[in-house]
């Protein structure tokens, strides 16, 4: 039977700081899958987000850029029809991955608004959830080995930050939601991998490294738009991603990508860069995936 991702349920577990997602899954109800997925680094300058439609037209976006640029990106990928985001989720509350999905509450409705426990005392956070729980959003918060079902093949893992990770203690990029999407083949072949960061540093990666935590994979999102103190050589020689896509604003202030950064990557993957390229679009099917 076909499915499409639908209404969110979870099993909520209290820890001693935050009350977080253990399991997190969609229920489902009978429609048509499409044949494939596809995964957008939109191009939204200085910052990072990123739109996956799945096979079962279920969209999520993680992070939103440094302002409404987002809106008009997420109306280049999606149908003029469709005005529903069914997962929003914060890697982290940085100006530049926050701001935007402000925006995107004025334009979609969104059905689940999902994030770190980081506590909200930032405007910008703060603004976020009171416009989630204005919409009626559900608001859950995510550790290590969460897990959302899109449809029968596809899935969206977190890998950090740990159960026991005191985030509290972190910066808030070392507090970033690091999280697999996979896309199953009927090949017999792994399944089609993309992994994103957010602005975890190398000293986060070092850690997953550490634990054999770091898949290998077929894209990678570079953390921290290309940073010198990100996209480390042990996390890039486990995930051995084929491509590694640096999303960047050209002539940023902040002289991302690091030549440093860049290096790196290019032993392992093919580099690609939103300032150069615009929006970047993966389509992921049974049998694989391609860059457009």
């Amino acid at each position: 039977m076909a499915y499409r991702a639908a209404i969110i349920c979870g099993i909520l577990v209290a820890t001693g700081f935050a009350a977080f997602a253990q399991r997190q899954y969609f229920n489902t109800v009978p429609v048509a899958i499409s044949a494939e997925a596809t995964i957008d680094i939109l191009n939204v300058g200085q910052g990072d987000a990123i739109h996956i439609r799945s096979s079962t037209d279920t969209d999520v976006l993680i992070d939103g850029g440094l302002d409404a640029t987002v809106v008009e990106r997420l109306g280049e990928v999606l149908p003029f029809w469709d005005r529903t985001i069914e997962v929003m989720m914060l890697s982290h509350p940085d100006s530049d991955h926050i701001t935007g999905l402000l925006t995107v509450f004025d334009y979609y409705t969104v059905k689940q608004l999902i994030l770190v426990d980081v506590p909200a005392t930032g405007a910008l956070q703060t603004e976020l959830l009171k416009r989630a729980t204005a919409q009626g959003t559900i608001i859950n918060y995510l550790r290590a080995d969460a897990e959302l079902t899109l449809s029968p093949v596809e899935s969206i893992t977190v890998l950090y930050p740990f159960i026991n990770t005191n985030v509290a203690d972190l910066s808030t990029n070392d507090a970033s939601l690091i999280l697999l999407y996979s896309f199953n083949r009927t090949d017999g072949q792994k399944p089609t991998t993309f992994l994103t960061s957010g602005d975890a540093s190398e000293v986060v990666e070092a850690e997953l490294v550490a634990l054999n935590l770091v898949p290998d994979v077929d894209i990678l999102k570079a953390g921290h738009h290309g940073s010198a103190s990100s996209s480390s050589s042990g996390y890039l020689a486990a995930a051995q991603a084929e491509f590694a896509v640096v999303s960047v604003g050209e002539d940023n202030d902040y002289g991302h990508p690091a030549a440093s950064a860049l290096e790196r990557l290019a032993i392992t993957s093919q580099i690609l860069r939103t300032d150069q390229q615009g929006t970047i679009t993966f389509k992921v099917d049974a049998a694989g995936y391609s860059l457009e």
